[in-house]
């Protein structure tokens, strides 16, 4: 019996999950064309992450795992409390995942490394029923969640906080799923209810508009993504005012000289331990902008203590949730992709050349890249 179905991203493929193996079938000559061991139980879940060479496989009976398509073999496994749905965010960056009880965690699609908590329930619901459902936005900056009977609510990933909340549904959340252009949140119930939510905020404002460009710019910065979003939309409308902003006050996150990483690397194999102890903390520093170097680091390093200096960096470099001016240019970055204009762009291409592995340099990347996509957008969108 088939439990699951995914189309592989360039749809020549087919996979099917069964009880003990993944069937892969070719769509153009309707016949298959190889089986992937299965070694868990009933599939619920096939997911294919961005390029189709890593497949996510969850089932109710052991934890979700992602493997690599081409040979089969698992990359990592998620930890046995997440048994809930997952989703893996548009750019792979992240994946959401669910509990039992409604908990909702961020992890790295990359490698399985829980992030953070995104959602906590304030208790456990004794009479639940169902299960919980999860759908990022097409921009991955908002994660949908909706958990047996009740609410639809729309959390910022940024900052954990809520963004929107709809009322509306009697039935068993059954799924929630976002527009192509993110204007719009479908949810559906196991009723056959199906309602579509606008979720510009043009017809559900989440906060009052702050009352100038000034006090919008400060709002930026603020956890509540209520209050966050409204700002967003206050500046998107002024984007004389939002552009001037940005300008003086958003600048790309510098880069960190390759030579400079690579020298306090050979450095941690230093006969010299107060040498090793000093190049630690300097790497410590560094850390969250040179994640990819010193992952390569401790793949190419035969010596002990240097792997265990740099697991030990690596696994102190723990996403938080955003604040201050770190969430201010993050927000900023959407205002500019909202307002879509030249000038814009050219702000956004000024941010993408910063350090690669600071988060704006990537939202500030992924924007141009669904702005090019587009065309262009209508500015204030």
């Amino acid at each position: 019996m088939v439990y699951a179905l995914a189309f592989t991203p360039d749809g020549r493929f087919l996979v099917s999950g069964g009880r003990e193996v993944l069937r892969v079938w070719d769509v153009a000559g309707r016949k298959e064309v190889r089986t992937i061991p299965h070694r868990g139980g009933r599939p619920v879940q096939l997911t294919f992450l961005r390029h189709g060479e890593r497949v996510l496989v969850r089932d109710y009976e052991v934890a979700a795992r992602v493997m690599d398509f081409s040979t089969g073999r698992d990359e990592y496994r998620l930890a046995e409390k997440w048994k809930g749905a997952v989703a893996v965010s548009p750019d792979d960056r992240y994946l959401a995942l669910a509990d039992e009880n409604g908990t909702v965690g961020l992890a790295d699609a990359s490698t399985g490394r829980e992030l953070r908590i995104l959602v906590k329930p304030a208790a456990p619901d004794p009479d639940f029923r169902g299960q919980t459902v999860l759908g990022f936005s097409p921009d991955g900056r908002t994660l949908a969640v909706a958990c047996g009977i009740g609410d639809v609510r729309v959390y910022e990933v940024a900052t954990g906080s809520e963004r929107f909340q709809f009322t509306g549904h009697l039935g068993i959340l059954g799924g929630v799923r976002f527009s192509p252009d993110g204007t719009r949140l479908c949810t559906f119930t196991t009723d056959r209810t199906l309602l579509i939510w606008d979720v510009t905020g043009e017809r559900l404002a989440p906060a009052p508009a702050p009352n100038n460009a000034d006090a919008a710019w400060a709002d930026l910065a603020i956890p509540d993504a209520g209050k966050g979003f409204a700002a967003i939309r206050y500046l998107s409308a002024d984007s004389a005012a939002a552009l001037k902003l940005i300008t003086d006050r958003v600048n790309p996150s510098a880069p960190v000289d390759p030579k400079i990483v690579t020298g306090l690397i050979a450095k941690l194999g230093s006969s010299d331990f107060a040498e090793r102890e000093r190049a630690s903390k300097e790497l410590i520093a560094l850390a969250p902008s040179a994640i990819t170097r010193l992952r390569e680091a401790v793949g190419k390093s035969d010596v002990p203590e240097v792997r265990a200096r740099l697991n030990a960096i690596l696994s102190g470099v723990v996403e938080t949730k955003l604040s201050g001016d770190r969430l201010r240019a993050v927000r900023a970055v959407e205002v500019l992709e909202r307002i879509g204009s030249p000038e814009a762009q050219k702000i956004l291409a000024q941010l993408a050349a910063g350090e690669s592995e600071f988060v704006v340099t990537r939202d500030a990347a992924g924007a141009l890249e669904r702005l090019k996509g587009k065309g262009g957008v209508t500015p204030g969108h």
